[in-house]
């Protein structure tokens, strides 16, 4: 899946750069502002066994926060791999 203003890979087990999309969805949302780099990017793992995934958001760079359920957020910086637990999301948000 590829989109205008993110780009997202989900790591297959075994085969790290491929990409598999039965199981995973993803929406990308930016800032109505102009020359805001603030956007965010939903995972949402629909399968029944955790999926890895990389996000990076297009002409972004730098720290973003990551809330997932049942967790405190976490910073970490661009590019971000992320474990997706079954029936689990995560959000990446760039501010």
């Amino acid at each position: 899946m590829a989109d205008k203003y993110a780009s997202f890979r989900e790591l297959e087990r075994g085969a790290p750069w491929s990409l598999r999309s039965h199981d995973i969805r993803y929406s990308v949302f930016k800032s109505a502002q102009p020359n805001s780099p603030s956007q965010a990017c939903v995972v949402v793992n629909f399968g029944d066994a955790p999926e890895s995934a990389e996000i990076n958001f297009e002409g972004v760079s730098g720290s973003v926060v990551i809330a997932t359920p049942f967790n405190p957020d976490r910073n970490a910086d661009l590019p971000v791999r992320l474990s997706i637990p079954p029936h689990q999301l995560a959000v990446v948000v760039k501010l």
